[in-house]
C-alpha cells in the first residue's frame, strides 16, 4: 500500500531571502525587490532601509505582504530611495519585526547606482 502523506513541518524561525535583483545590478529608484520569507511576516508587513556603503540613509519604509501561505511566502516590493548624485554602491535591507519593533530576520543585497549626468 502507498505510504500515508506526511506533513511538512513549518520552519521554526523567520528567514528572508532576496531573489532579485542579483547583487551588483545597476538600479534606479524605485527598484523592484522580489523574494520570500520562511514564515508570514509577524505584522503582515516587511520593512526596508536603503543606505550607501558608508551607511548614509537614502530611504526607508514598509510594504504589505499578501497571501495566505503558511511558509515560503513570496513578496514583491517597489522601493523608492534618493539616488546618490555620485552613484556607487548601495545596500537594500529587507527585515521583519514584531509589534514592539524587535527585528526578527533580515536580508541584504548590495546594488549599484550610476552617477547622475549633469544637464547639458
Amino acid at each position: 500500500p502507498p505510504a500515508p502523506p506526511t506533513n511538512t513541518p513549518l520552519p521554526s524561525s523567520q528567514a528572508i531571502t532576496i531573489d532579485t535583483p542579483p547583487a551588483n545590478t545597476v538600479v534606479g529608484s524605485p527598484v523592484v525587490i522580489t523574494g520570500r520569507t520562511a514564515l508570514p511576516p509577524r505584522t503582515g508587513r516587511l520593512f526596508y532601509v536603503v543606505r550607501t556603503l558608508s551607511r548614509e540613509q537614502l530611504g526607508q519604509g514598509e510594504f504589505p505582504v499578501a497571501g495566505n501561505a503558511a511558509a515560503n511566502v513570496p513578496f514583491v516590493a517597489s522601493i523608492s530611495f534618493a539616488e546618490p548624485a555620485q552613484g556607487g554602491g548601495i545596500v537594500v535591507e529587507i527585515y521583519d519585526r514584531d509589534a514592539v519593533g524587535n527585528q526578527l530576520a533580515s536580508a541584504f543585497v548590495q546594488l549599484r547606482v550610476n552617477p547622475r549626468t549633469p544637464p547639458t
